[in-house]
């Protein structure tokens, strides 16, 4: 989901905080930021709010790399498994039909 997305589907600050606690990075984002003062974000508004939804996407590509590395391994795994079954059955046919 990219930022015009996030706009799109109607969402707020309300959900960019809590997508922030999600992943474990309130730290940077909602609570301790400039978006948690009300007088800023409607002085600054959409800048402000752009910034930090792009900080926090930058912070959920590198949250659960492990996680991502072993679904991708296993994606891997099961796309070469099925490489080879096709291969096999081309295999059958070829034999079959020469």
């Amino acid at each position: 989901m990219n930022y015009s997305d996030f706009i799109q589907a109607g969402k707020t600050i309300d959900q960019h905080q809590e997508y922030a606690c999600e992943y474990s990075v309130c730290h940077g984002v909602g609570d301790s930021s400039s978006l948690s003062d009300p007088g800023k974000l409607q002085k600054f508004g959409e800048d402000l709010l752009k910034s930090e939804y792009w900080y926090l996407v930058k912070c959920m590509d590198s949250h659960r790399e492990y996680s991502r590395l072993c679904c991708f391994l296993f994606y891997a795994a099961g796309f070469l498994l099925l490489l080879v079954v096709f291969l096999q059955n081309f295999e059958y046919v070829a034999s079959v039909m020469f």
